[in-house]
């Protein structure tokens, strides 16, 4: 019987590694997806609402966002790999109303954006992890640039007028990938600006070489 230690060499730099497996005996193994509940037990996700509610816009956005979030690592730092983006609606005006989620992809790195929402805002989906220690700026009403704002979500409509209880929540799957500097940011597109809500995120701090090879 030979003991033998398997290894492989990363898809880039060469670098040489060992290859794990489970106690059984299974090889792990990662595609270039989401490994969602390995990064969630690594401590490496995280997640953030609005601390108040704020007003949609009527139209799709422009140059201002509800809320943005930048990587605000270092150039050789981090990348966040957004999961998921929410809203939970408060107020609607007196009427039957309808809104969505917009999004736009800062296609540039930019200079760093106001941190709104303090860090202690941030809380890791891992429980027990303990405070957020991660560098994330959460700005609202940042000034960006419209690199196409689309929508994000379906829209959801209120069942009776006045009545702001409703939400969505839209699953990405790792459509959006923010290098250091990059930011990403939603607004609420409703019928009127009498529609409120928090808006959010989900999303995890990865090494580069997680995602590239």
């Amino acid at each position: 019987m030979f003991n033998t230690l398997l290894q492989a060499f990363t898809q880039r730099g060469n670098q040489r590694v060992n290859v794990a497996a489970s106690p059984s005996g299974a090889l792990l193994t990662s595609s270039y997806g989401l490994p969602h509940m390995r990064w969630v037990a690594e401590g490496k996700g995280y997640h953030a609402i609005e601390a108040s509610a704020t007003a949609g816009v009527a139209a799709l956005p422009t140059t201002t966002a509800g809320l943005t979030l930048q990587n605000g690592e270092a150039d050789n730092g981090k990348w966040y790999v957004v999961h998921s983006v929410f809203c939970t609606f408060e107020a609607s005006a007196a009427a039957v109303e309808t809104a969505y989620i917009a999004n736009v992809v800062g296609m540039n790195r930019v200079a760093e954006g106001t941190r709104d929402l303090a860090l202690t805002s941030v809380k890791p989906l891992l429980g027990g992890a303990g405070p957020y220690a991660g560098l994330a700026i959460l700005d609202l009403g940042a000034t960006v640039i419209d690199d196409l704002w689309s929508p994000v979500t379906s829209s959801v409509s209120n069942a009776v007028a006045s009545n702001g209880e409703f939400a969505l929540f839209a699953v990405l799957d790792g459509l959006v990938v923010l290098k250091p500097k990059a930011q990403y940011s939603v607004e609420i597109c409703a019928t009127t600006t009498g529609v409120t809500g928090r808006l959010g995120f989900n999303w995890f701090e990865v090494d580069a070489e997680e995602l590239t090879g």
